[in-house]
């Protein structure tokens, strides 16, 4: 199997993440926030990265007290994971937070912060004095008897009773973050006549809501205030692990844009939400709302046994080129698109053979189709049992 990529890669800082389980807080503006005041939810992720007692986080962490559990954060680990580790309960995060003052946003932690673990919460039921039993009058009833019913020649025809049949609880694939910055699968990739031209801050690694950024073109091509963009950028070609051949376009979303204000010939944008730093060069194409798929939870053992599969393709591309593997909560390509009749909402299973001829293949994970294009589709990963890899199966229910 091979893989080609071209084009120029951005290392990004990994953070530790609050799983996307956990509730989230609506704000009125997304990333608007008083001063002091704590987060819960997502939001983007914070600029203010400063380097503290031999790590990067946005916090100033206190020295925990004498006498309490400490657990330092790791590369990976979210609060629902760890109120999952130490307390048996991931819904129970919210006593890790509050004991941690110090973290703002419950969506990041950063590896290297110090993290105080109190005690499992302990629910203790209160129970009044005992009732004497109170000994029930038991009145008989008879009831007149009642003729008959007339039952035609040969018995009569029971019908059958045909009971309403449950409507499935249906939760979102994926949060609309994540939709707008999920890497897409093109067909080829033309370029735009708008571009960004370039930033108020140059020097600015991180950048989130409300940064400023220039483009090429503004009345001449039609643009006004309050017109939204998709910042992309082409990341080379992906090839199938299969023939070698290249397949399609490795396109990146980078930010969505929304004009503030328009010249002749130029126009300033604000970024409305981040995904990736924004480039000088980056395309601009119209941005355009894309509904996020409503599913029933099926767990993979019945869905690899009771669902029949219709079209089978090949996963072709990890949602960051630096990886060789996926599991749940990451994105992949496969090389089924538009053209296959693939839907946003479509169900996959990912397998591969067993290591013996003799053995059944082996189901490692499920996911979600979240966009399709002509070069194929990004499917959101719900639930692994091991790794998704390079060339692996993908089965569209």
């Amino acid at each position: 199997m091979r893989r080609e990529w071209h084009g120029a890669w951005i290392a990004l800082v990994a953070c530790a993440t609050l799983a996307a389980a956990m509730p989230t807080a609506g704000l009125g503006q997304e990333g608007a926030q008083a001063p002091g005041e704590r987060v819960r939810g997502y939001v983007p992720p914070p600029t203010n990265l400063k380097f503290v007692d031999g790590h990067w986080t946005p916090y100033d962490p206190p020295t925990p007290p004498e006498g309490v559990q400490v657990r330092v954060v790791e590369k990976g680990d979210t609060l629902w994971d760890l109120a999952a580790t130490y307390y048996g309960d991931p819904y129970l995060w919210p006593v890790i937070w509050d004991a941690n003052r110090y973290v703002t946003y419950s969506h990041w932690i950063y590896p290297g912060d110090p993290l105080v673990i109190p005690p499992a919460p302990t629910v203790v039921g209160e129970q009044g004095p005992e009732q004497a039993p109170v000994e029930e009058q038991v009145v008989e009833q008879v009831e007149p008897e009642r003729p008959a019913p007339e039952v035609p020649f040969g018995g009569a025809e029971e019908k059958p009773v045909e009971r309403p049949r449950a409507r499935p609880t249906l939760v979102p694939a994926v949060e609309a973050q994540e939709m707008l910055c999920a890497a897409q699968l093109w067909e080829r990739f033309d370029p735009t006549p708008l571009t960004v031209a370039g930033r108020e801050e140059p020097k600015k690694q991180l950048q989130g809501p409300g940064d400023i950024v220039f483009l090429s073109a503004g009345q001449d091509l039609g643009i006004e205030p309050g017109s939204e963009f998709v910042a992309i950028r082409a990341e080379g070609t992906v090839s199938s692990p299969v023939t070698g051949k290249p397949v399609a376009v490795f396109v990146r979303r980078m930010a969505r844009l929304r004009v503030i204000a328009v010249q002749s010939q130029s126009a300033t944008a604000e970024i409305v939400s981040g995904c990736d730093p924004v480039e000088v060069g980056d395309y601009l194409v119209p941005y355009r709302e894309m509904p996020i798929p409503m599913i029933e939870r099926i767990p993979l053992r019945k869905l690899a046994t009771e669902y029949p599969g219709r079209l089978n393709g090949t996963v072709i591309a990890m949602s960051d080129p630096q990886q060789t593997i996926a599991a749940a909560g990451d994105t992949v390509g496969v090389d089924l698109g538009q053209a296959a009749g693939l839907t946003a909402g479509d169900r996959v299973l990912f397998w591969r053979p067993g290591e013996l001829p003799e053995e059944p293949r082996r189901v490692v994970a499920q996911g979600v189709v979240i966009s399709t294009q002509g070069g194929g589709s990004t499917v959101k990963v719900i639930e692994s049992h091991s790794e998704i890899r390079i060339g692996d199966s993908a089965e569209v229910l």
